[in-house]
């Protein structure tokens, strides 16, 4: 109901034109960060103490995409149209094993979270990817796999990167960028001849590494 009244407002609005809709879970280990994280991502800002997921919690951000002086109305061209982005907050909690497929219907995209601090959150990503390969279904998917066989596009977060770095656990920035390359040679998704795309400063939080 929400989105046929959202895709009628829009309508109205803009001649015609629906906005898209596009779902993208955020997984990763219980205490790592999701909700803060996709609370920044909605916001603007984080949030210190959230409390636990229950289950899975979903809040959608609103943004426009393309170039606005285009007047193609085709999501092929450059022409700009609006969305809504569905990020689902999914409970890392063991409690939450049995149910969490439920969750995994139609996904656009995947957020993986780890916590830089506890090293153990980095080592389950291939188990919440093949998890999701495994059970989820999928909108538009690719050609080829990502982590798992995940066949939509996906980011790693490494979340908490302010408190790894008072541990003395986080190390330099040059270490954490080879690390990350060899967790993506690993999974074989970049050559060794290919420069890594690397994010260090994720835009409005100073604790991430993208």
């Amino acid at each position: 109901m929400f989105w046929r009244e959202r895709e009628r407002e829009n309508t109205e609005q803009n001649s015609g034109v629906l906005c898209g809709q596009v779902r993208v879970l955020v997984v990763g280990d219980s205490g790592v960060g999701k909700t803060s994280l996709v609370h920044m991502i909605v916001k603007g800002v984080p949030v210190a103490r959230p409390a636990p997921s229950i289950g899975c919690m979903v809040s959608v951000k609103h943004t426009t995409y393309g170039n606005a002086g285009s007047s193609s109305s085709s999501l092929k061209g450059d022409s700009e149209r609006d969305f809504f982005i569905e990020l689902w907050d999914v409970s890392g909690h063991e409690r939450y094993k049995d149910c969490r497929s439920l969750f995994y219907s139609q996904i656009n995209g995947v957020v993986f979270v780890h916590d830089l601090s506890q090293r153990r959150t980095k080592a389950s990503l291939q188990k919440w990817a093949a998890e999701i390969s495994a059970t989820g279904t999928f909108s538009a998917p690719l050609g080829s796999g990502g982590p798992g066989g995940l066949p939509v596009p996906y980011i790693v977060i490494g979340n908490k990167a302010d408190i790894a770095a008072k541990e003395g656990t986080r190390g330099s920035s040059g270490n954490l960028v080879d690390v990350a390359r060899q967790w993506v040679e690993k999974q074989g998704l970049l050559p060794s001849s290919e420069e890594l795309p690397l994010t260090e400063s994720f835009p409005g939080g100073g604790g991430l590494i993208a």
